[in-house]
């Protein structure tokens, strides 16, 4: 079993004092959120720092909208992984959020890098 990251150590035990299983620093609902939670990555624990957007959102300051629903994985240190994920949802909300956790945590083939799915709108 891989060595536990003391910064996921610590992360782990501010969920478990707050009772919860990610944590969110935005208000609900919004068209951006900023969450972070836990799940392995790589065969290891890892920390996603997290940006769920709407697509219209994410979108509007770009020049380029392929109107595919993305996700994109960054390391930004060990332990600890930039995460966005692009929704073609009107809004962000509590559901949203739960479901996207379990997406991240059951796909089994995620790696670094950009990943879009859907159909072009």
């Amino acid at each position: 079993m891989p060595e536990i990251n003391p910064q996921v150590i610590v992360f782990l035990q501010e969920l478990a004092e707050q009772k919860s299983d990610y944590i969110c620093t935005s208000t609900l609902p919004d068209t951006q959120v900023s969450l972070r939670f836990t799940s392995n990555f790589q065969k290891r624990p890892v920390i996603w720092d997290t940006s769920i957007t709407t697509l219209q959102h994410y979108y509007q300051n770009r020049d380029q909208d392929t109107g595919l629903q993305f996700m994109e994985i960054q390391e930004s240190s060990d332990s600890i992984y930039k995460l966005t994920v692009g929704l073609n949802l009107p809004i962000i909300d509590i559901p949203v959020i739960k479901k996207t956790i379990i997406m991240i945590r059951n796909y089994k083939l995620l790696r670094i890098g950009r990943h879009e799915w859907g159909k072009q709108s």
